[in-house]
Parts: C-alpha cells; sequence; structure tokens
C-alpha cells in the first residue's frame, strides 16, 4: 500500500495531475467567455453588421479558441513528443500550419481588441431622452461586454446629463461607468499585445530546442525579457481582479500558471539536451 501511495504520489505523475487540471479549468473558463460574447452578440449584431463589427464583438471568442489550440500544441512540442519524431515532415509541417492559423486567430483577435478600444473612446454626450430608446435596438454598457437593455423602469433611474453615447452604435453609457469600461478595454489591449511577445519568444526557444542550440547567453537575455512580461501580465491580471470581475483574474492566472507549465518542459527539455552533450563528450 505504502509504495502504491509513494508511485502515486511521484513528481511525475503530480506535475500531469497539475496540467490536467490546470488545462480543465482553462477551457471551463473559456466556455463562459465564449458564451458572455454569443450573449453580447445577440445584442449587438444584425443582418446588417459589418465584418469588423463582429470581430470586435467576437474577439474574445477567437483569442480563446486560438489560445487553448496553441497551449496544446506547445505541450506536444515540448513534452509529449520527442526530438526525432518533431524533425518528421509529417509531424512537422501539419503542425507548423496549426500553429500558424492560432498566430492568424491571434493575431486577429487582437486587432479585435484594439478595434473595440477605438470604438470606445469614439463617444459623445448623449442627447434627448432615455426612455425615448425603450424597445429599440440601443443598449446601455454597463461593464465591458456587458451590455443591457434599456426598460421602462430602468431608463427612469437615468440621467441624461450624465450619459455618453458610442458614435455609430448603438450603445449608450453612464459616464460612472464609462472610465471603467475604457479602464479595462485598454487592459485586454495591452494583455494581447504582451502575450503576444510572450509566443514569439516561446517559438523562439522550441526553434533552437528542436535544432539542439542550447545558447546560455540567448536563453539568458530570454528569460530577462519573459521574467518582464510576465510580470506585466500578474500586474493586468491584479487591475482585472480589481476592475473586473474575479473570473477575470482567476482566468488570467490560470494561464499563466498555463504558460508556467510549458517554461518548465522547455527547461526540463533543455537538461536533457545538456545531459545528451555530456554523454556524447564522454563517449568520445
Amino acid at each position: 500500500m505504502k509504495h502504491y501511495v509513494l508511485q502515486y504520489l511521484a513528481p511525475e505523475r503530480l506535475m500531469t495531475l497539475f496540467k490536467i487540471f490546470i488545462y480543465t479549468c482553462l477551457c471551463i473558463n473559456g466556455y463562459e467567455f465564449i458564451s458572455d460574447d454569443i450573449a453580447a452578440g445577440d445584442q449587438l449584431l444584425n443582418s446588417a453588421s459589418s465584418l469588423s463589427e463582429i470581430v470586435n464583438t467576437f474577439a474574445v471568442t477567437m483569442d480563446t479558441i486560438a489560445w487553448i489550440s496553441l497551449l496544446v500544441v506547445f505541450e506536444l512540442e515540448t513534452w509529449v513528443l520527442d526530438d526525432e519524431t518533431m524533425k518528421l515532415k509529417r509531424v512537422k509541417w501539419p503542425i507548423n500550419i496549426f500553429t500558424a492559423i492560432c498566430y492568424m486567430f491571434i493575431m486577429y483577435a487582437f486587432a479585435g481588441y484594439a478595434g473595440k478600444l477605438i470604438m470606445l473612446l469614439n463617444s459623445v454626450p448623449f442627447v434627448g431622452n432615455p426612455c425615448d430608446l425603450v424597445n429599440t435596438s440601443v443598449v446601455n454598457i454597463v461593464s465591458l461586454d456587458q451590455y443591457v437593455d434599456l426598460t421602462a423602469e430602468s431608463c427612469q433611474a437615468l440621467n441624461p446629463a450624465t450619459m455618453g453615447q458610442i458614435v455609430g452604435h448603438p450603445i449608450v453609457f453612464e459616464n460612472s461607468n464609462y472610465g471603467e469600461v475604457k479602464l479595462l478595454a485598454w487592459i485586454d489591449v495591452a494583455n494581447s499585445a504582451t502575450w503576444l511577445l510572450i509566443v514569439a519568444l516561446l517559438q523562439l526557444d522550441i526553434i533552437l530546442q528542436i535544432r539542439g542550440i542550447v545558447n546560455k547567453h540567448i536563453i539568458r537575455v530570454t528569460t530577462i525579457f519573459k521574467v518582464i512580461l510576465y510580470s506585466t501580465l500578474f500586474i493586468l491580471a491584479v487591475f482585472w481582479g480589481i476592475y473586473g470581475s474575479f473570473t477575470d483574474f482567476w482566468d488570467a492566472v490560470l494561464w499563466l500558471l498555463g504558460f508556467m507549465i510549458i517554461e518548465l518542459n522547455i527547461f526540463n527539455w533543455s537538461q536533457e539536451i545538456e545531459e545528451e552533450k555530456a554523454e556524447a563528450a564522454e563517449l568520445a
């Protein structure tokens, strides 16, 4: 029994269980964000909506699906598949093509976040009576990606003098909410841009590892940049916790943990390459 428990608690098994837990939580959170996007799309989009409006509305959905897919690819490249398998064309090219598609959607999502921010910044003071907007397509934005319909009851509580509207879109807001909405939109853009820089460094690490190039100077430089970038992401997560929701904060922490797993995979991979080189030198 004791032997069985020790075997069950082996570091490799615990690490596998931890990965399953983190990746499962990310999928659950991803489903919640996608559901929010769909709900927002039902309120904001119609048959006349442009492609840019659709991209802006579903930026989180595209981002979530692409990032989860990319995390799976990184796990395959850095842990599941060995070096020789990764060099096979029948393995390498499908993974490269799939990775390129993920990057395309991630950059597309970044454009969506930026477009949403630009849309929100383009506002003017509200003119008119909020109750005239009841039973129309106009919605009130109460937080980022959260919209509520105007009703005969809710419009009575709105003060036109402290309201604004988004130019070219059926969206009104209360000035008390607007600052927070803009801040969260800026955080989305900064977060997306930071993650793009991190995956660029990770991709560089993977390319060097596959080619057997483990340069301590390159690793030192990339590590410094990663520490700065990951620290930035943690600070943004804290802002989400303060100004957003716990779900946003929890999701940001999960993604940090998910990519810490990939970083650990790369570290172990580097150690294996160094050990193989040392063994080869001894045999020579």
